[in-house]
């Protein structure tokens, strides 16, 4: 048996060495848990792209009519109007030496042809105008308008075609296994955005979390019954199934809009 005397003290550098392959455990650790959630996330970006893509070219044939009310103002608004231009786009990113999805992308417009002018002569009418018209994504000019004679303010006159642009887009973030819709203009001015994250109680090493259908939890996916064409009209083509996404918990919709619509309460998709 060995003595107190005897045991040979521990060195400095055995202690940092201790310290070091204590960290580097963690953080092999922590590499493995980014590294799946990778995996995952990407594999659900992967699903919605190939979702888009679908859904941009069936959408393209039926050119659903929008059943929301497009309002400038109390004078100026638009009514049914018609989705066109429906495209899918996808862009990459590094991710630790490896490419992963940086955003999927589904654009449209709603176009009307005519072009409106609308005058406001009290500034914060005007930012809210302004706001709105960015928005938008509609082409127009301004000009302020003076009186000739003493040059005081009279009011401030947009010009513009009201052709309006749309879309769905999708962040990841790849670290915590979640993504994010960001849906502007689908319902009149309008943006809402929802979060998801992959289920805790699915398994590490499979997608089984890709089950679901995601309409019901928000309404930053555009469903068929979003899009279904109206009963006066043939049917030119079908539309895909609900998307295919985890079945995160109920997401917090976050709404940001110039008009001050309340938020509805999203529709269900489940039968």
């Amino acid at each position: 048996m060995l003595t107190h005397q005897d045991q040979k003290p521990v060195g400095y550098l055995e202690e940092l060495k201790r310290q070091a392959d204590e960290a580097l455990a963690r953080q092999t650790q922590d590499i493995g848990a980014l590294q799946r959630n990778a995996l995952l996330t990407d594999a659900a970006c992967q699903t919605v792209s190939r979702y888009f893509g679908t859904l941009a070219r069936q959408l393209n044939v039926l050119q659903p009519m929008s059943k929301a009310v497009w309002r400038f103002d109390n004078r100026t608004s638009f009514r049914d109007l018609r989705f066109s231009d429906f495209r899918a786009d996808s862009r990459l990113k590094k991710l630790r030496d490896g490419d992963v999805f940086d955003h999927v992308f589904l654009g449209f417009s709603a176009k009307t042809g005519t072009r409106v002018t609308i005058a406001k002569d009290f500034p914060p009418e005007i930012e809210k105008l302004e706001a709105r018209l960015r928005q938008c994504g509609a082409h127009y000019d301004s000009e302020v308008i003076r009186d000739p004679e003493n040059g005081k303010f009279v009011e401030k006159r947009f010009q513009l075609l009201a052709d309006f642009q749309s879309s769905v887009r999708v962040l990841p973030d790849h670290d915590s296994a979640r993504i994010t819709f960001h849906v502007a203009n689908l319902d009149g001015f309008e943006t809402v955005a929802s979060s998801f994250r992959r289920s805790r109680s699915a398994p590490r090493a499979s997608t089984s979390w890709l089950a679901g259908s995601t309409a019901s939890r928000t309404r930053s996916c555009a469903t068929a019954s979003t899009f279904a064409a109206s009963p006066s009209e043939p049917r030119r083509g079908v539309l895909p199934g609900p998307l295919k996404l985890p079945p995160f918990p109920p997401p917090r919709p976050c709404r940001s809009s110039g008009s001050p619509t309340p938020p509805t309460s999203p529709r269900s998709s489940r039968r």
